[in-house]
């Protein structure tokens, strides 16, 4: 296999899986640019602003207007930290945590769909060697 094509199908697969959560996120009202935000802080509340955005290797500025927006429409809210008030702490909100719950139904949909046909070791054996791949492409952050 060319070792380009390997690049084109994770990208496919990601995009594949992205319009799905996508689609079920959308009557919601949280649209793509909000999306990812949205899951980070329902998954991991308490982060903050700036983690955020080393996350997913963005300027704050992106991430400001992605929880603006979740902000305003009442999905997470934004506390002091009592350590430093200069900083705040993500959470999601009673309305936030409901659409969260549904989460995990959309979740086990991708996976069975995305291996379906495959064995528990060919499963096993190709998360290996993503999160092999994962680990090389890390140090490309480091090469910048």
């Amino acid at each position: 296999m060319d070792i380009p094509l390997v690049g084109r199908f994770i990208r496919g697969i990601t995009c594949n899986v992205n319009q799905y959560l996508e689609k079920k996120m959308t009557p919601h009202g949280i649209g793509h640019g909000q999306f990812e935000y949205f899951i980070l802080i329902a998954f991991n509340e308490g982060i903050n602003q700036n983690d955020l955005a080393k996350f997913k290797s963005v300027g704050k500025a992106s991430v400001t207007k992605a929880i603006k927006i979740l902000e305003k429409k009442g999905f997470i809210e934004r506390l002091v930290d009592e350590k430093d008030k200069r900083n705040y702490k993500l959470y999601c909100t009673v309305k936030g945590k409901s659409i969260v719950e549904g989460f995990g139904e959309y979740q086990t949909v991708v996976e069975e769909t995305v291996f379906e046909g495959m064995s528990s070791d060919e499963i096993e054996q190709i998360t290996k060697y993503l999160e092999h791949m994962y680990r090389n492409s890390s140090k490309l952050i480091n090469i910048i």
